[in-house]
């Protein structure tokens, strides 16, 4: 059973659910309608099981123990949804009481202390802090998706989603990025001006704002890795994905 906030003080940057399944490998990945509540806890019909292994088609849900943060920080399942909501859940099994209500071998409210463990499914549709970073500009996170393309995205990408990214490389101002993979010097083809870019991490964190200088942007300090560049000219921003090479 996961033990609250050791790792978090109280000023919190929350991560996504992406990246909260990705650290917390232990907890099952569910999918499930809120069927109704009992005193501390909920019961959550199972749709299908994303990660891990249960057999009971109906679990319970127990709240865990309340946070003290510079005031309450409540972990109680009526913070999941609302009965007959469906929602995409990370949890762990109960594996010792630590409040009486809870029974071992059924489920644990998830940690929410600067996680994200429970998403809403609305008309197939998934809704929430999906994937990527808080300190991001919005459009570089992930909040809404089909949840059939998700559950494909996860299947394909080794049951993780860390690499999610809400970019869409729209093809209006016709760019290239070359090579690609890029050693130590990334070009702009067809360029000669100076052209603001940013460099974004995969989790949606700006690792570099700078400019392609004739053309060319030094990225030797970057670590090798997937990045995504946001190149401005005039009044039209395009993201094209690059590699660094080691």
């Amino acid at each position: 059973m996961l033990v609250a906030g050791l790792s978090f003080s109280c000023s919190l940057a929350y991560k996504s659910f992406c990246e909260t399944s990705n650290i917390r490998q232990g907890d099952m990945v569910i999918r499930g309608v809120i069927t109704d509540s009992v005193t501390h806890g909920i019961r959550l019909k199972l749709i299908n099981t994303i990660r891990g292994t249960e057999a009971r088609d109906t679990v319970t849900v127990w709240d865990a123990t309340d946070i003290e943060c510079n005031g309450p920080f409540p972990q109680r399942t009526s913070l999941m949804g609302a009965i007959g909501d469906t929602i995409l859940v990370a949890m762990n099994l109960v594996d010792s009481i630590a409040e009486p209500w809870q029974v071992i071998g059924d489920y644990l409210y998830p940690d929410n202390f600067g996680f994200t463990p429970h998403l809403i499914i609305r008309d197939d549709t998934l809704l929430g802090f999906i994937s990527g970073s808080q300190m991001a500009p919005e459009q570089f996170n992930v909040w809404k998706m089909d949840f059939s393309d998700w559950l494909t995205y996860w299947n394909t990408h080794g049951n993780s989603c860390t690499m999610l990214v809400g970019i869409k490389e729209e093809d209006e101002l016709q760019l290239t990025l070359l090579p690609n993979p890029a050693q130590s010097t990334l070009y702009l083809q067809n360029s000669n001006s100076h052209v603001p870019v940013k460099i974004f991490a995969p989790s949606g964190v700006i690792v570099t704002n700078s400019i392609f200088v004739n053309g060319q942007l030094d990225i030797s300090s970057l670590a090798a890795g997937i990045y995504y560049a946001e190149i401005t000219m005039g009044n039209k921003t395009q993201v094209k994905k690059f590699v660094k090479a080691g």
